[in-house]
């Protein structure tokens, strides 16, 4: 399997639709099956402010995730084992990079999409 388990995931779900909302998921990986990965974490989404789109929020409550590697509108990144993924925040870093995910340590990873 090209994931194991016990790797920390970077998921980032894209839109299907203009109207809607970026959601990503970090987490640790439980299991892995096939094509699909068993993970548990936090999903991130963007807080919506009088009908637009806001600052990413994470959800307080744990979830658990089944995660298709085989879907054209999922992004899987593999982490850093050194990685705090309950650190994790998002920083609007200018016009440079957009916003940056860092969990407050020298890694960080630069999301240009935003």
């Amino acid at each position: 399997m090209i994931i194991e388990t016990g790797e920390k995931v970077y998921v980032i779900f894209s839109k299907l639709f203009d109207s809607d909302f970026k959601r990503h998921f970090i987490g640790t990986v439980e299991k892995c099956e096939g094509n699909l990965v068993r993970a548990i974490g936090h999903l991130y989404s963007e807080e919506t402010k009088m009908g637009h789109a806001g600052d990413i929020v994470k959800r307080a409550d744990m979830r658990v995730r089944i995660i298709p590697l085989d879907c054209e509108s999922v992004i899987v990144n593999i982490l850093p084992k050194t990685v705090n993924i309950e650190k994790i925040t998002y920083k609007y870093d200018g016009l440079d990079c957009g916003v940056r995910v860092t969990d407050g340590s020298d890694w960080h990873l630069d999301l240009s999409h935003f």
